[in-house]
């Protein structure tokens, strides 16, 4: 074989789902009886175990194995868990737990400081979240 010169640019991955908090705790934002967080390895651990690879789950574990962030300060956001409250009423919190949050009234979500600040700040009759698997969450 010849001998070639290649050229190729070098960067940082830069993991979508964090693999420690360091020493920080988890945020979540609490919004009509739903409960969001970002997704991070520690958060998988607690809800799945040890062998979360097995048993969370595939989209969220692709997401932790093999996502690299798109843009500074992306995360993943969860919609984690529905506590008792007359706003989620009627809804299923096995089927929606651990749902990806997509978009909330229509706005893409980057991050989870994005999504507080979008609730904080509307100023409409309702809140669509968009979850994963065509699922949604509409809170009055």
């Amino acid at each position: 074989g010849a001998e070639r010169q290649v050229r190729l640019p070098l960067g940082c991955h830069h993991p979508l789902v964090p693999l420690h908090l360091h020493e920080e705790r988890p945020s979540y934002v609490v919004c009509g009886g739903a409960v969001f967080t970002a997704l991070s390895q520690p958060y998988l651990q607690h809800e799945w175990g040890k062998a979360w690879e097995r048993r969370a789950p595939v989209s969220l574990v692709a997401k932790a194995l093999n996502g690299s962030k798109a843009q500074r300060g992306e995360q993943v956001v969860l919609l984690s868990q529905l506590l008792g409250h007359e706003c989620v009423r009627g809804y299923d919190s096995a089927l929606l737990a651990n749902s990806m949050v997509r978009a909330l009234n229509g706005v893409p979500i980057l991050c989870l400081a994005q999504l507080a600040q979008l609730v904080r700040a509307c100023r409409q009759r309702s809140l669509r979240f968009d979850l994963e698997e065509s699922r949604v969450l509409v809170l009055d």
